[in-house]
């Protein structure tokens, strides 16, 4: 939970949402938390970098990962690395089943 002045939201870490698995070894830095709006709420997204914001073109998955929860499809970068598209709504989803 994030705390302002005035309000509070849930916080959703997407390693969690995602299952990602947690190295032990690696040293924990500060969160970055995206403000987002679902249904009139907010919530934070716990990522972990914003590392630049670009225009892409949405590419749909293939039918080996295409129902993959959370994942909206995907993009190939300008240095030639696939990422992944969040679907955000159903993150929230995906965290408000687990609660």
């Amino acid at each position: 939970i994030v705390r302002n002045q005035h309000s509070v939201y849930p916080t959703i870490d997407l390693k969690k949402i995602f299952k990602h698995p947690e190295d032990k070894n690696k040293q924990k830095k500060d969160a970055v938390l995206l403000l987002v709006i679902h249904n009139k709420k907010y919530y934070c997204l716990e990522v972990d970098d914003i590392i630049r914001q670009q225009r892409i073109v949405f590419k749909t998955l293939g039918k080996e990962i295409e129902n993959l929860p959370g994942i909206a499809g995907g993009t190939i970068l300008g240095d030639g690395r696939i990422a992944l598209i969040a679907e955000v709504n159903a993150i929230i989803e995906i965290h408000r089943s687990y609660n």
